[in-house]
């Protein structure tokens, strides 16, 4: 897989074709017209947001590209296993957030919110550690579909800050609201926030 935090290519322009009907043909009357949820490589559903600094549980590791998603979930079930062993509550879905990416791979911090900040007295397991998650105004996009397809929205992404004139800064976080099996399983919901100048 190719992650399109490294590759960043051209958006492909949508065409959409309407059928007329025959002339003098009698038209039934239409449906309401409903509007069509826009792809995930259309960031134009971009929301402005201020993200507050929470407790998390974190754990740092590292990965290829090819194996990143299956390493991601691991990671998280092992932040879930630390939490229910330290008795903490979680607050939220998982999240990563990735801190160094070249061609070949990537470091990332996975992280659980905690509903509270620990009891200072609590040791976590080798690996983990008690943090505070990045902070400040953001701008939050959403993508479905397969992880492996994930790279045209951040080609999106990139070309919509473009467009708009602003810069990203620090790191870029990815929230996983399910956790389908597999990185090619199109049923994949996650909003990813980029953190802007």
């Amino acid at each position: 897989m190719v992650h399109g935090l490294r590759n960043i290519l051209p958006l492909a322009m949508v065409v959409c074709l309407a059928l007329a009907a025959p002339a003098g043909a009698q038209q039934p009357t239409p449906p309401p017209a409903t509007e069509e949820p826009k792809p995930s490589a259309d960031a134009s559903t971009a929301v402005e947001i201020t993200l507050p600094p929470r407790p998390v549980l974190t754990f740092k590791g590292q990965s290829n590209w090819d194996d990143g998603y299956e390493t991601l979930m691991k990671a998280f079930a092992a932040l879930r296993a630390e939490a229910a062993r330290l008795g903490l509550a979680v607050a939220g879905k998982p999240q990563s957030v990735f801190s160094d990416t070249n061609d070949t791979g990537f470091k990332f911090t996975a992280m659980l919110a905690l509903e509270k900040a620990p009891d200072s007295a609590l040791k976590t397991a080798a690996g983990m550690a008690f943090a505070t998650s990045p902070e400040g105004r953001a701008f939050v996009f959403s993508h479905v579909g397969a992880y492996d397809d994930i790279d045209s929205v951040y080609e999106a992404i990139t070309a919509w800050l473009d467009e708009k004139g602003l810069t990203a800064k620090g790191e870029f976080i990815e929230e996983y609201l399910n956790e389908p099996q597999g990185s090619d399983d199109a049923l994949l919901q996650l909003k990813i926030y980029v953190f802007v100048k």
